[in-house]
């Protein structure tokens, strides 16, 4: 470590340091450049020039969005109603009944449904400013009295899910549309014909 002045902060990249860290409001950490013989990584303190393994930096150069669970229920509540755009799913006696009613519905294409939301973890969070969305889905959790409300955002390539309360927006492919949005095609039962030289069961 080397005393340092503010006129020779330029060649360690500290006069426009690379990422600044404050604690409590008056600490406060520069991180510069790399010096050329061993990578490490310029660093001032107050007054101070450190010079550090670079260990560190990529986690602290990050938006801090990239710090947030990417999961829309990183806690795994229970579901008890799930209102989308063109459907709503609600919890009745451990089954889920469909609003419209749904043509030979089986209560799994429910589950699976409740658990892409539960289970769906965003490519990206970002910050967001709600807008004015095309459609809304709203998300009743147990022992909780007001939805938690999704601003749902498309465009040719993306499928967000903003959180005006939270101002983050979470980011997914397109393909994740089918998935948090429309009900899972039922997986038809198979029925298994016994071999032709099996033995005729006894009445």
């Amino acid at each position: 470590q080397y005393p340092i002045a503010e006129q020779d902060l330029q060649p360690y990249g500290l006069d426009k340091p690379r990422v600044t860290v404050t604690f409590n409001d008056n600490e406060r950490i520069d991180f510069g450049g790399i010096e050329p013989l061993k990578q490490r990584r310029y660093m001032r303190y107050q007054d101070t020039l450190h010079v550090v393994t670079d260990r560190f930096f990529h986690n602290i150069s990050v938006s801090e969005t990239d710090y947030l669970d990417h999961s829309l229920f990183p806690d795994k509540p229970q579901i008890s109603k799930l209102v989308l755009p063109d459907l709503t799913l609600t919890l009745h006696e451990g089954q889920w009944l469909t609003e419209p009613q749904v043509e030979d519905y089986s209560n799994d294409q429910g589950n699976e449904l409740i658990d892409n939301w539960l289970y769906a973890n965003a490519v990206q969070i970002a910050d967001y400013k709600p807008a004015k969305p095309a459609q809304q889905v709203r998300v009743y959790l147990e022992g909780r009295d007001e939805p938690i409300s999704f601003d749902v955002l498309r465009d040719a390539q993306a499928l967000s899910l903003g959180r005006a309360d939270l101002g983050l927006q979470y980011k997914f492919t397109s393909a994740k549309e089918q998935d948090l949005l429309k009900l899972p095609a039922k997986i038809p039962t198979e029925t298994i014909d016994p071999p032709a030289d099996a033995p005729a069961a006894y009445e």
